[in-house]
């Protein structure tokens, strides 16, 4: 499966990668077709970093990317650093890196 990082709209760089998974034990990547994020929310459980990619369609709308960020960061730690950027693709996916 691969996923297409080439047309951001909100696009991470190296630096916010790195602070968000830094220092991190174990570490874990999901990428799942369409932009329901169930499966992988229970993968993070306590998570301490996440990165978020979203791939969506033209179509999508910032409350399906919001309700994506909410489902994700119920089962991270509380204080879990979360970024997440998002790109308009052909395809919908998901891609989360997580750190514990």
């Amino acid at each position: 499966m691969e996923f297409d990082f080439k047309d951001g709209l909100i696009t991470l760089d190296r630096r916010d990668i790195g602070e968000t998974l830094n220092f991190s034990k174990r570490f874990a990547v999901f990428i799942e077709d369409g932009l329901d994020a169930g499966k992988i929310s229970e993968k993070i459980r306590g998570a301490k970093g996440i990165i978020v990619c979203i791939q969506g369609l033209q179509s999508t709308e910032i409350k399906d990317v919001r309700k994506i960020g909410e489902m994700l960061s119920k089962n991270a730690k509380k204080d879990a650093k979360i970024m997440w950027s998002f790109g308009i693709s052909n395809k919908e996916k998901i891609m989360v890196m997580a750190s514990w």
